[in-house]
C-alpha cells in the first residue's frame, strides 16, 4: 500500500490509495492536509485486502511446492518401476543361454573408489545405494567400516567420476562407475519330484546322471540303499523293486561371474585378438614365467629340458575358477582357498582340449577310477605326472606335454587309498565335508577333487628328457 499526498496552492490535500499496484482515487478533502476518520477506515480496509492478497500468494507458493514434491515423487516411482522392470528383464535374460548352452550374459555397473592409486569395488549394499541415488541425480549418504560418507550426484559429470567425502574429516576420494559384462556359468542341477516339490539329487548322483545324459537311454544308480533306473526319454525315475515312478527334471543353475573389460583377469595376460575368450600365448624364454615353470618342472625331473611354455588365457574358465576359489575361502575359517600349483597328465588326450574348453576345463564327468575313487587327480611333483604325459603319436620327437595347474585345494584331508570314494568325507565335528582328499604315491602328494571348476590350467608345458 502506498499513500501519496500532493499539495495544491491553497494548502489543500488530494489523497490517493494504491492496493496491489493499482491506483484508486479515494476522496478529496479540504482539511488542511490531515486525513479524517473515513479516510483512515478506507486505508485499513485496503491494508486488510493487501494482507489477504499476500496470504493468497503464499498459498499459491505452497501449492506450487507441493506440486513439485508430487512431481519428484512420481519421478521416483517411475524410476523404481523402471528398475523393477529392468530386474525382471535381467532375470528373464539370465534364463537364456548361448549356442553352447552354457553361458548367459548381461551388462551391469560396478562402483569403485580410488584407494592408494588403485580402484577398489564397493560392497553390494553400498553399490545399491549409489545406483539408486545416481539415477535420481541426488546426494547419497552411506556408512562403510563405521564411518559416514557422502557422494553428491547432483554434480554433473561427463566423465562418470565423482568424489566420496568423509563426513567427519572432509577427506575426499575419487569414485567412478564402470560398466562390465556379467557372465553366468550355468551348472546342471538334477532334481526329483517328491510330494509335489523338487528335491535336488546328491552331487554324486547328479554327476552320474549328467555323464549319461548326452548319450540318452537309461541309467541305473543307487540312493539310500535303494536301486533306481532313470529313463531320459521320459525324464522319469523308477524304483527297480517297487516299480514306483517319480518325475525328474534337469535345470541349469546360474553361477554369476563378473567379467570386466580390463580388470578381473591376471595383469600379465595379453591378447592378440580383440574380443577373444580364450588364447594360448607362448611365453618368452627370458621371462620370469619361463623361469618359474622350469624350476617347477626340474624340481622333480632333473634331466628335463623345457621346450615350450604356453600361457592359457581362458577368461570364462578363469572366472569359474575364481568363483570356486572365493567360495572355498568364504567357507574356510582361515579366509583362504589354499591355492597351490600342481601337475596333471592327460595320457592320450591332447591337453589343449582341456585348456581351451571355455565351459568346465577339468571335468568330473570324464574322470576315471583311481586310488581314491572317481575324481580329478593332480600331483605335487612333475615326476609322478610324467608317466601320464601326453606324447604326439607319429612324431619322431620325444616331446612330452603336461599341464601346470593352479588348484584351489581348500580344506584337505589326508587318507589312505580308498577306491570306493565318490566325494570328500564328512568332518568329525559335523561342519560339512572336506574340500580335497590328499595322499602319497611314489614320494609325491596326490590331490583329488570331486567337482568341476577347482583347477585352472595355468600353463601348457612341453619338454623332453635328456
Amino acid at each position: 500500500m502506498v499513500l501519496l499526498g500532493t499539495k495544491a496552492d491553497n494548502e489543500k490535500s488530494i489523497v490517493k490509495l494504491t492496493v496491489s499496484d493499482d491506483w484508486h482515487v479515494v476522496k478529496q478533502y479540504h482539511i488542511g492536509g490531515r486525513l479524517d476518520k473515513t479516510t483512515y477506515t478506507l486505508i485499513e480496509k485496503a491494508k486488510e485486502a493487501e494482507e489477504r492478497a499476500s496470504l493468497a500468494e503464499q498459498r499459491a507458493k505452497m501449492v506450487e511446492e507441493a506440486s513439485k514434491e508430487t512431481e519428484a515423487l512420481l519421478k521416483r516411482k517411475e524410476l523404481e518401476a523402471e528398475e523393477l522392470a529392468k530386474r525382471a528383464k535381467e532375470l528373464e535374460d539370465a534364463k537364456k543361454v548361448d549356442a553352447n548352452g552354457k553361458y548367459a550374459s548381461k551388462e551391469v555397473v560396478r562402483w569403485e573408489c580410488l584407494v592408494d592409486s588403485k580402484y577398489v569395488e564397493y560392497p553390494p549394499s553400498v553399490a545399491s545405494i549409489l545406483t539408486q541415488h545416481h539415477r535420481l541425480g541426488e546426494k547419497a549418504a552411506f556408512s562403510l567400516h563405521g564411518k559416514q560418507y557422502e557422494i553428491d550426484f547432483a554434480v554433473s559429470s561427463q566423465l562418470e567420476s565423482w568424489e566420496q567425502v568423509n563426513v567427519e574429516s572432509g577427506f575426499r576420494r575419487k569414485v567412478r562407475i564402470k560398466k562390465v559384462t556379467s557372465f553366468q556359468h550355468l551348472v546342471p542341477s538334477w532334481q526329483c519330484n517328491v510330494d509335489g516339490g523338487w528335491v535336488e539329487y546328491p552331487r554324486i548322483v547328479s554327476q552320474i546322471l549328467e555323464a549319461q545324459y548326452a548319450e540318452g537311454g537309461n541309467v541305473s544308480f543307487a540312493l539310500n540303499n535303494t536301486a533306481y533306473e532313470l529313463d531320459f526319454a521320459k525324464m522319469q525315475q523308477m524304483n527297480i523293486t517297487s516299480k514306483f515312478t517319480r518325475p525328474v527334471r534337469r535345470e541349469l543353475r546360474a553361477i554369476p561371474c563378473d567379467l570386466g573389460t580390463t580388470d578381473g583377469i591376471p595383469s600379465n595376460w595379453t591378447f592378440k585378438t580383440k574380443s577373444c575368450d580364450c588364447e594360448l600365448v607362448s611365453v618368452p624364454i627370458s621371462s620370469e614365467e619361463w623361469k618359474f615353470v622350469d624350476e617347477k618342472l626340474r624340481g622333480s625331473i632333473s634331466n628335463a629340458k623345457l621346450k615350450e611354455v604356453q600361457r592359457v588365457q581362458n577368461i570364462p574358465l578363469w572366472k569359474y575358477f575364481e568363483f570356486q576359489k572365493e567360495r572355498l575361502a568364504a567357507k574356510s575359517g582361515s579366509g583362504t582357498a589354499n591355492v597351490q600349483f600342481v601337475w596333471h597328465g592327460t595320457r592320450t588326450t591332447h591337453p589343449s582340449l582341456i585348456c581351451t574348453d571355455t565351459h568346465d576345463g577339468f571335468m568330473m564327468q570324464r574322470s576315471r577310477q583311481g586310488s581314491w575313487g572317481q575324481g580329478i587327480y593332480f600331483a605335487a611333483n612333475a615326476s609322478y605326472s610324467n608317466s601320464y604325459a601326453f606324447t604326439q603319436k607319429g612324431l619322431a620327437s620325444n616331446n612330452k606335454t603336461l599341464i601346470l595347474v593352479r588348484l584351489a585345494v581348500g580344506e584337505e584331508v589326508r587318507l589312505p587309498s580308498d577306491s570306493t570314494l565318490r566325494h570328500c568325507p564328512a568332518k568329525a565335528n559335523g561342519t560339512g565335508r572336506y574340500d580335497t582328499v590328499t595322499g602319497d604315491i611314489n614320494g609325491s602328494t596326490i590331490f583329488v577333487v570331486y567337482e568341476n571348476g577347482r583347477g585352472y590350467p595355468e600353463y601348457l608345458v612341453t619338454y623332453t628328457e635328456k
